[in-house]
C-alpha cells in the first residue's frame, strides 16, 4: 500500500534593506546549511502558538533549562532544619532547642504594641504554639 505523501510549500518574503530581516535571512542561510531550517520553522511555530495560548509546553520541551531558571534559587536547607525538627517535636511531644534561629525582625503592630496572653490550658498552648509557629515559617 503505497500511499503519497502530500507536502505543502510556504514562501514569505524578507526586506534585506530593514536590519532585522536582514540577519533573520543570514540565520536562514547557516540554518540550510546545517540542514536545520524547516525544523526550526516548525518548532518556532509551535512554540509562538503554544505561548500566545498561554501555554509553556512547547517552550519546556525545547528548552528545559528554563523551568531551572525561573525556580527561586534561595536556600532553603536551614529552614527545612527547623520545619524537621518543629514535626520531630510535635511527634515526640517535647521542646526543640534550636542553636541558632535565623535572623528575623518580625514587624511591629501599628500602636507599637505587642500583644501578650498567657494560656493556662496545656492543650490550648500547645495548639498556639503550634499556629504561632506555622504563621512565623509563612513569613519565609
Amino acid at each position: 500500500m503505497d500511499k503519497k505523501r502530500f507536502r505543502t510549500r510556504f514562501v514569505f518574503w524578507l526586506d534585506l534593506q530593514k536590519q532585522d530581516e536582514n540577519q533573520i535571512a543570514e540565520q536562514i542561510e547557516t540554518l540550510k546549511q546545517e540542514r536545520a531550517f524547516a525544523k526550526v520553522i516548525r518548532d518556532g511555530i509551535r512554540l509562538i502558538c503554544d505561548l500566545r495560548a498561554g501555554k509553556t509546553d512547547v517552550l519546556l520541551e525545547l528548552f528545559p533549562w528554563v523551568a531551572e531558571r525561573f525556580q527561586p534559587q534561595n536556600d532553603t536547607s536551614e529552614l527545612t532544619a527547623l520545619v524537621e525538627q518543629f514535626k520531630t517535636m510535635m511527634v515526640n511531644n517535647r521542646s526543640v532547642v534550636v542553636a541558632q534561629a535565623p535572623a528575623w525582625n518580625p514587624p511591629l503592630p501599628m500602636d507599637n504594641k505587642l500583644e501578650v496572653r498567657v494560656v493556662e490550658n496545656e492543650e490550648e498552648r500547645k495548639k498556639l504554639s503550634v499556629k504561632n509557629t506555622l504563621a512565623a515559617l509563612e513569613d519565609f
